[in-house]
């Protein structure tokens, strides 16, 4: 009788046992799932709902010339930006993803002061001065590039037949994502564009340091549940073939581990004619001004000046290069 007694409380308390283990499993993996969730809901929330950041220099401290401009893009939210005076074509510059206007400064100095064009900086709805609270990766972005288009038609100082744009990273994507209506641009530069936004999942890892292979399914289900959208939704590679007959000239750094050179690869091949394909030996993500500086100005001002026409370039012995911050 004693021995049966001994032997039902040890399989009572390997019974317990067993369920405190268990229940302890089921906590951590609750607790894991609660983690996961939030930094995904974190990480997703960065993307959509960007901190701001405003300019620290002006045009002026690049020695240029210019003047505070608004105008509406084209679903209507205030935009606002510089416009520097050149001559009569026009060049609109299209900042990345939670930057502002004033990192392409250096990029307007070259086109307006070696390629004489008048350069429009603006910023992206939900960023810099511009108005909006939600910014979505280029997919609403582009009607903010073609606001900016329309404005530069209606000033009597730019012939509206001779626009052209440079975008870099997001900017570059929104460029893209224009599809038809990058018809009325005459000339196109995107620099280190991503062909969909599930690169920009794929590569977590690089953005916000979280490992991609935990996080690649959550956070674009967060990105989802803030947008709308999933990343999927947002690809420039199915709306780059409807740019043409506007030229593109598809730039991207060899060595860019945030959007992998194959993106570039694959939107030039999915572009149609006129355009052309330049990767950059040894650059990172969108690198390659501030890296290759003079054969980054050099092919860049012979494809604007190929289709937007002789603006009459100037001397280069003045100009002064500074990081783009991008």
């Amino acid at each position: 009788m004693a021995s049966l007694l001994h032997f039902d409380t040890r399989t009572s308390l390997g019974t317990r046992l067993h369920r405190l283990g268990a229940f302890f499993l089921l906590v951590c993996a609750i607790a894991t799932v609660v983690l996961v969730a939030g930094l995904s809901l974190q990480a997703a929330r960065t993307v959509v709902y960007p901190r701001r950041s405003l300019d620290q220099v002006t045009p002026a401290q690049y020695g240029l010339r210019y003047e505070r401009v608004e105008f509406p893009s084209a679903d209507g939210l205030r935009l606002r930006g510089w416009f520097i005076p050149g001559g009569r074509a026009a060049i609109v510059l299209a900042h990345g993803h939670a930057s502002h206007k004033g990192a392409m400064l250096s990029y307007a100095q070259y086109l307006h002061q070696r390629g004489g064009y008048s350069v429009l900086l603006f910023d992206f709805r939900a960023s810099g001065e511009s108005a909006g609270q939600r910014a979505a990766l280029g997919y609403d972005e582009w009607r903010d590039v073609a606001g900016a288009v329309r404005y530069l038609q209606g000033r009597p100082e730019v012939n509206p037949q001779r626009i052209g744009a440079l975008g870099a990273s997001m900017g570059a994507a929104a460029l893209l994502l224009m599809g038809e209506e990058a018809h009325q641009l005459r000339a196109l530069v995107a620099d280190s564009a991503f062909a969909t936004a599930e690169t920009m999942v794929a590569t977590f890892d690089q953005w916000f340091l979280l490992p991609a292979n935990v996080f690649s399914l959550s956070v674009p289900w967060a990105i989802e549940y803030y947008t709308g959208l999933k990343p999927g939704d947002i690809s420039p590679l199915s709306t780059v073939g409807r740019i043409a007959p506007t030229p593109v000239l598809i730039i991207h750094g060899e060595k860019d581990t945030g959007i992998p050179v194959r993106d570039a690869r694959a939107l030039y091949h999915a572009a149609a004619e006129p355009k052309e394909l330049w990767i950059i030996p040894g650059v990172g993500h969108a690198g390659g001004h501030g890296e290759a500086t003079a054969e980054y100005q050099r092919r860049t001002l012979e494809f604007f000046g190929r289709y937007l026409g002789d603006n009459g370039r100037r001397s280069s012995s003045r100009w002064r290069r500074r990081p783009t911050g991008l």
